[in-house]
């Protein structure tokens, strides 16, 4: 097996087998299994005393802080979890790594949005810029959604606002449709 393997069994050995320093080492190894792959998802770390308190019944002295600490590398070592100790806190890998690659989607498709925003605001300019009577064209295209930027067509004429931002303003109500109900 392992050099935790080795040092649980050893442990173990030096153990008394009975009295307030006694530790039921293999009863611990299976709760502390069972506990560990059955934490919630919204858990990226747990503390020694909270795995001792949950498998346990709370006791958390050296000998059990140790058999603990055994324990768990063990489980790590036979790939049963996939943790990281560090200090007093088990750290769930998996947990973590999911974690940062869903942020980096999350920021991948904001990029992508702006991107596409930009690229489509730049098309309807050009359109637009093109176009003699602006409102015309916009009620004549837009049709009854017309009234959804209503009060943005009301700011454009005013000069409170650039085209740019009223074709900004399109976008966050139609969307890509907006490029298909322009051009």
């Amino acid at each position: 097996m392992g050099r935790y393997h080795e040092k649980l069994e050893n442990y173990k050995k030096s153990l008394p087998s009975s009295g307030s320093q006694y530790v039921d080492v293999d009863s611990l190894y299976n709760k502390a299994e069972q506990f560990l792959t059955q934490v919630p998802d919204y858990i990226d770390e747990v503390s020694l005393k909270d795995l001792l308190d949950k498998c346990y019944y709370g006791r958390y002295d050296f000998f059990t802080k140790e058999a603990a600490r055994l324990v768990i590398g063990e489980l790590i070592l036979n790939r049963s979890i996939k943790v990281r100790m560090k200090n007093e806190q088990i750290i769930f890998r998996d947990k973590v790594k999911e974690s940062l690659d869903t942020m980096d989607q999350k920021l991948d498709s904001i990029k992508n949005d702006t991107e596409a925003i930009k690229e489509y605001t730049s098309v309807i300019d050009d359109v637009l810029e093109k176009v003699d009577d602006l409102e015309l064209f916009l009620k004549t295209k837009l049709a009854s959604d017309f009234d959804k930027i209503k009060y943005a067509w009301e700011f454009y004429k005013e000069g409170r606002i650039t085209r740019r931002e009223l074709i900004i303003h399109g976008l966050k109500i139609f969307g890509k449709n907006l490029l298909k109900k322009i051009i």
